[in-house]
C-alpha cells in the first residue's frame, strides 16, 4: 500500500487493543508470561509502520483497570515488564522522534511503574507531530467520571457543559478514534477510550498481536476507506 493510494483516507487517530498475546506464548509452546513480553516488544514492529504511512496518533492499550483481576504470577509479570522493557521502548521511540503520552490511573501504580512513564513522557514532550498514547492502568467508565469530577470542581454551569469542553476533562486528551483494531478475534471494546470511539469503526482481525503486520494493518485500512467510500455513496443519494 503506497501513501499515494491512500492520501486524504487514512485514520488521523488509529486504536490498536493488542489482544492474544498469552494465547499466542501458549501456541508457540511457551507461557503466557512470554506471550506477554514478545507482545509488548512488538508495538516497536507495527508503530513505525503506522507513521511511515502517515498515521500520527496511536493510543495502544497496554493494560486496563480490570486486568488486575488475573492471575497474581501474570499480574506481576507485567509490573517487571513495565519496570524493564518500558525504559528501552521510551528510549526507542524518543530515537524516532515520537511523542509520548499516558491514559490511565495514577493511582495503584508504585513510584517505580509511574516514573517509568512519567520519565518516557518528559523525554518525548517536544518531539511529533507522531504520538504513542500508552493507555496503561485505564477503564473508559473510570476516565469518564475522572472528567465529571473535574467539571464539578470548577463549578462550570450545566449549560455551558459542551462536548468539546468535555473532551479536554480526560486524562489525556486526544482527537476522537477513527479506527480501532482489535486483534486475537475478540468483538469487545473492553472499556476502552469509550468517549473517543463513539464515531469509531472497529476492526477485528483473528491473528494474535504479536503476528499483527503491516499486511494486517493494510487490510484493516482498506476496511476503513471501503467503509469512507460506502457512506460516502449512501450520502450522496440521500442528497439526491
Amino acid at each position: 500500500m503506497s501513501n499515494a493510494n491512500v492520501n486524504n483516507k487514512l485514520p488521523k487517530h488509529l486504536g490498536l487493543i493488542m489482544d492474544g498475546n498469552g494465547r499466542w506464548g501458549m501456541h508457540q509452546a511457551h507461557s503466557r508470561l512470554f506471550g506477554h513480553r514478545v507482545g509488548l516488544q512488538h508495538i516497536l514492529t507495527v508503530l513505525p509502520i503506522c507513521y511511515k504511512l502517515g498515521i500520527p496518533f496511536v493510543s495502544g492499550y497496554l493494560w486496563s483497570l480490570e486486568n488486575w483481576h488475573r492471575p497474581t504470577v501474570e499480574v506481576a509479570h507485567m509490573r517487571h515488564l513495565l519496570q524493564t522493557f518500558g525504559p528501552s521502548l521510551v528510549r526507542e521511540l524518543h530515537q524516532q522522534g515520537v511523542r509520548i503520552v499516558h491514559s490511565g490511573k495514577r493511582t495503584g501504580l508504585t513510584a517505580e511503574e509511574l516514573a517509568v512513564i512519567d520519565d518516557g513522557v518528559t523525554l518525548t514532550q517536544n518531539n511529533g507531530p507522531n504520538t504513542f498514547n500508552i493507555v496503561f492502568n485505564y477503564s473508559g467508565r473510570d476516565d469518564l467520571l475522572h472528567a465529571v469530577r473535574r467539571i464539578a470542581a470548577q463549578g462550570v454551569a450545566p449549560a455551558s457543559i459542551s462536548e468539546n469542553l468535555f473532551s479536554q476533562m480526560f486524562s489525556t486528551p486526544l482527537p476522537d478514534l477513527d479506527l480501532i483494531i482489535r486483534t486475537s478475534g475478540e468483538y469487545r471494546l473492553s472499556n476502552f477510550l469509550l468517549w473517543q470511539s463513539a464515531q469509531a469503526m472497529l476492526y477485528v482481525t483473528e491473528t494474535a498481536w504479536p503476528d499483527f503486520g503491516q499486511r494486517d494493518l493494510e487490510a484493516a485500512l482498506r476496511y476503513y476507506q471501503e467503509a469512507l467510500e460506502y457512506q460516502a455513496e449512501v450520502r450522496a443519494v440521500a442528497e439526491g
